[in-house]
């Protein structure tokens, strides 16, 4: 084995890291479902009972502009901060297991060894879920040098956050789609020819109620592009350096390189909406293979070159 990778991700203070980290993401995501009811089921129902009672679309109007303040100045606010606490928690788990100086521009150390062990406990409440969190990494990484392990092993955490992310990008769309159809067909004119000047305020109150929904969904899919593309970038740039026989015989090259992909990622990590629990566990089993064959192939064409 010319790496301690695959051993050293199963140390106690490694799982406990990832248990942290997780418990930080997930109570995010907590709040994120609130951020849906606020800004998605709430004005849904104003929406479809507003024709029938006038007095119900005057006050999802009036909602609709306050579900934007309670957005931005409460619930996002909460996300921002767990968000970037879990980032430096898997800053600390990554620096650590791949042997990497933490970047004197990130401060990631304020999260204390005491407040990890906390988490840890929150997240796992017994020996199965840490069982689950074992093994992250292919052992095939341990066959690489570490300066290019790094990068195989950032590679992966890359891809399957891309992966992810185009998924639920289209799921995304498919369910506003649907919802926004159900909506216009609920509250749609008896008889189009016949619209009077209630009904046009009817609907003009329809629009101001589910103004949450329009901006929360347009800010959602911002994010996941700003966040697949940012992946994408980091992906590109790993390849061209895996694939470059020169530059894998560089070793403080491949050092420096490393240093600046986990930057990027702290970046990505800390700055970029989160996928839901769910969603995640839904593909976790396909993406874990998935991720395993990648790992595969990548350090058999870097063998190659290698060698």
């Amino acid at each position: 084995m010319m790496n301690q990778i695959p051993t050293r991700q199963n140390e106690a203070k490694q799982l406990q890291r990832l248990a942290a980290q997780r418990e930080l993401y997930s109570r995010a995501k907590n709040w994120y479902g609130w951020q849906v009811i606020v800004n998605v089921i709430i004005p849904s129902v104003f929406s479809l009972i507003a024709l029938a009672n006038d007095h119900a679309g005057k006050l999802g109007a009036v909602y609709g502009l306050l579900a934007s303040f309670i957005d931005v100045f409460g619930l996002d606010t909460r996300i921002k901060n767990l968000r970037e606490k879990g980032a430096k928690v898997q800053e600390q788990y990554d620096c650590d297991l791949l042997e990497l100086g933490c970047s004197p521009l990130k401060s990631v150390n304020d999260v204390t060894t005491g407040e990890i062990v906390e988490l840890h406990d929150a997240h796992c409440g017994g020996n199965k879920k840490e069982l689950q969190l074992q093994n992250w990494h292919s052992g095939l990484v341990g066959t690489l040098p570490l300066t290019i392990a790094r990068l195989v092993s950032q590679y992966n955490n890359c891809d399957w956050g891309r992966r992810l992310r185009k998924r639920y990008r289209v799921f995304l769309t498919i369910t506003y789609l649907l919802l926004g159809l159900f909506i216009l067909y609920v509250n749609r004119p008896d008889n189009i020819t016949n619209l009077n000047d209630q009904t046009l305020i009817n609907f003009i109150l329809i629009l101001a109620a589910l103004t949450p929904l329009f901006t929360f969904y347009f800010k959602q899919m911002q994010e996941q592009n700003e966040a697949i593309q940012s992946l994408e970038r980091i992906l590109q740039h790993i390849e061209s350096v895996i694939s470059d026989p020169q530059q894998l015989r560089n070793e403080q090259g491949l050092n420096e390189r490393a240093r600046h992909v986990q930057d990027e990622i702290y970046d990505s990590r800390s700055k970029n909406t989160q996928v839901p629990d769910f969603f995640y566990r839904y593909y976790q089993k396909r993406d874990q293979i998935l991720m395993d064959r990648t790992t595969e192939r990548l350090v058999a064409d870097i063998t190659k070159l290698i060698s």
